[in-house]
């Protein structure tokens, strides 16, 4: 999901930005992304989401009908295809990202 800012928000100004450099270190990587259509966090999921598609990344977003954050986790977890999609994924066919020119936050000086 959205991993900078604040959980329940939509990313602006600096934090789109964040957001940008993040997915461009990451976008070699699939992703993907759940959230729970009641889940107050599903709008920091989405734009992750699209920001990895808007760079050429692969990624997946599923949105579970009438679900909040908590049970969109067994969701998943009862779904064998995500399941067996998560345990095929490793370092030889998706490298480690690059370091984050970040690492303390956003607001580094």
């Amino acid at each position: 999901g959205w991993p900078i800012g604040r959980a329940y928000s939509l990313p602006s100004g600096a934090l789109q930005a964040r957001l940008k450099l993040e997915v461009k270190r990451i976008k070699h990587i699939p992703v993907s992304v759940f959230a729970g259509q009641k889940d107050p966090m599903r709008f920091g999921s989405r734009a992750v989401h699209a920001e990895i598609t808007a760079q050429g990344g692969k990624s997946s977003y599923v949105e579970f009908p009438r679900t909040r954050h908590v049970a969109t986790a067994g969701s998943i977890w009862r779904n064998g295809t995500y399941v067996a999609w998560l345990f095929k994924q490793n370092r030889k066919n998706n490298p480690k990202p690059p370091p984050d020119p970040y690492p303390m936050g956003i607001y580094d000086d």
